[in-house]
């Protein structure tokens, strides 16, 4: 039996919801890009399906988001009563019920920290099935892979509040941390053996896949200190996987190794967005870190010379005055002193 939402007999609001959920849950998981329309719009939510552009009108948003959260704390309430038990259904229909209204609810307000709980609650639901006993069950990579993919909608959106999120950011952090890097979720009950080799059997990809998230974000919404943070961190879990053989592959080439790849990555988006001193902090900072866990301190002293003339002819060319370069800079000049 569905669950029923708290007195709400608006019939446009729950063809709006409805409407959202297929809209916002596709099978396949796709990245969408969502906008919240002017309610002066009309009350019609329209998709694109050759760029899956989603356009929701805010006041179709908020009727949709009224229902949703009707129908949550519902779901809430029948666990408290003990109509529905968490161990036993918790993963089950209801529990995609639930899932599918956090979805609007966070989509309103991507801050919600108790939709973003019973989303983690779910989840670690599936780790516990006897279905899942098997290493890599097809089934709870399904539910991880498509976690992360409805995040990255949310993340990369023009979204108003989305890309800054801090509970939408930690969320992410906390799926990677369980579920996709190898052993860094063992100490947690019942997750032992289980980590999923297939979401992710090369580090180096995933972040290469994570950065492109971050950069995403901090185009919609500049000095994203909260995704370049998210960044440290996922580079603080992936890095001595991906830069264990750096010094093995380091050639003395510019372009050598996957610490340096990312370095030319972080740089061109830095150029890309001269302003933004989210992404000059953190590119100084990858590369001290670069540096120090790669073995190549002495052999990088060059290429991070190269990165600092790169970036003066920059200045130069374009006659460039701002605080951020000139800060980055610094803060090289800095780093080339005490290495």
């Amino acid at each position: 039996m569905p669950l029923s939402p708290l007195n709400d007999n608006n019939d446009h609001a729950h063809t709006s919801y409805q409407t959202l959920l297929a809209h916002l849950n596709p099978s396949p998981p796709l990245v969408l890009e969502i906008d919240i329309l002017p309610s002066s719009s009309g009350p019609d939510i329209q998709y694109s399906s050759t760029d899956h552009a989603l356009g929701i009108p805010k006041r179709t948003l908020i009727a949709a988001f009224l229902v949703a959260r009707g129908l949550f704390f519902t779901y809430l309430s029948s666990l408290g009563h003990g109509s529905i038990s968490a161990g036993e259904d918790e993963g089950g229909d209801k529990g995609e019920e639930m899932m599918q209204a956090t979805s609007v609810m966070l989509l309103y307000e991507p801050n919600h920290g108790t939709a973003i709980n019973a989303r983690k609650r779910y989840i670690l639901s599936h780790f516990h099935r006897p279905s899942s006993s098997v290493a890599g069950s097809s089934d709870d990579d399904v539910v991880v892979n498509g976690e992360l993919i409805w995040l990255e909608s949310y993340l990369t959106s023009p979204l108003p509040k989305h890309t800054k999120s801090p509970t939408l950011w930690a969320h992410r952090a906390w799926l990677l941390r369980l579920f996709v890097i190898p052993g860094l979720g063992d100490s947690v009950p019942g997750l032992q053996g289980k980590r999923k080799q297939g979401i992710s059997d090369d580090g180096r990809r995933l972040l290469e896949r994570e950065m492109d998230v971050v950069m995403r974000a901090g185009e919609r919404h500049p000095r994203n200190y909260y995704g370049w943070n998210y960044a440290r961190e996922v580079c603080g879990m992936l890095g001595g996987e991906v830069l264990d053989k750096e010094e093995e592959a380091f050639d003395g080439s510019l372009g050598s190794g996957a610490g340096w790849g990312m370095v030319e990555k972080v740089r061109g988006w830095c150029f890309l967005h001269p302003r933004d001193v989210s992404g000059w902090s953190f590119l100084v900072w990858w590369l001290e870190d670069w540096m120090k866990m790669s073995g190549c301190v002495g052999r990088g002293e060059d290429m991070v010379e190269d990165i600092v003339m790169e970036t003066e002819a920059f200045v130069a060319k374009y006659e460039w005055r701002g605080e951020s370069i000139e800060w980055f800079l610094k803060a090289i000049r800095r780093l080339q002193t005490s290495g």
